[in-house]
């Protein structure tokens, strides 16, 4: 059966890059939920979020992958990159926290919006590979019936051309997935992406680190901003 989109999902149920729908279309964790829970903790520390409420399962955190791009999105072949504002607005919240005893939520930085753009970013494996991507019809967005679409593009390594992919996913899971990525590949193919990543790379160095190590006075019990409760004062 195929999965059901969430609502602000401008995909509409089909899959982010191809755009086809049906049984070959897979739900994707941008972040997996097999993340061990000592990074859980420290992600939740730096977003500004209560103990135990980042779910991962959330619609947030996931988008519609045909099955080969799903596994290798899994395999670190590719991840996705957002817009360049979203990415500094990210980086200014990770150094408003320095020197900090409250974080405040990561989500305030994106003033309500849903909807995100984001660039395709390959690895060297992924040389090899051709996506063919419905095309729409001229004034069609989004594809509701085969009308729609007027035939069939196929892209080619580096998939430059492919254009802005627009989700629902949050940039900081996005982030946090790609900075992964980036971490595990050696610093010639790092270069040879033809992307500046080097501030995902620093940003995802942040998050990974002790919290304890960015806060006035070593404290790692900290509260977000939204959380009501009273800190508890050393005896």
């Amino acid at each position: 059966m195929e999965p059901p989109a969430p609502k602000v999902d401008p995909t509409h149920g089909r899959c982010l890059i191809t755009r086809q729908h049906g049984r070959s279309v897979q739900r994707c964790h941008i972040i997996r939920q097999s993340e061990p829970s000592d990074a859980i903790f420290r992600l939740e520390l730096w977003w500004g979020m209560s103990f135990r409420s980042l779910d991962l399962s959330s619609t947030k955190n996931t988008i519609l992958l045909r099955a080969d791009l799903h596994w290798l999105f899994e395999c670190g072949r590719f991840g996705l990159l957002p817009s360049k504002d979203i990415i500094d607005k990210v980086s200014d919240h990770v150094k408003s926290i320095r020197g900090r005893r409250c974080v405040s939520p990561i989500l305030d930085i994106y003033s309500g919006a849903e909807v995100f753009d984001y660039i395709l970013v390959p690895f060297q494996e992924m040389k090899h590979v051709a996506i063919p991507r419905l095309r729409l019809a001229q004034g069609t967005t989004p594809i509701l019936s085969k009308n729609d679409v007027s035939g069939v593009d196929c892209y080619t390594y580096p998939f430059r051309d492919l254009g802005p992919l627009r989700s629902h996913i949050l940039p900081h899971f996005a982030i946090y997935d790609l900075g992964s990525k980036i971490l595990r590949i050696d610093s010639s193919e790092f270069y040879r992406t033809g992307y500046d990543l080097s501030q995902i790379r620093h940003i995802f160095r942040e998050w990974v680190c002790d919290l304890e190590e960015s806060l006035v006075g070593g404290k790692r019990e900290v509260e977000p901003v939204s959380n009501k409760r009273k800190r508890r004062r050393a005896p």
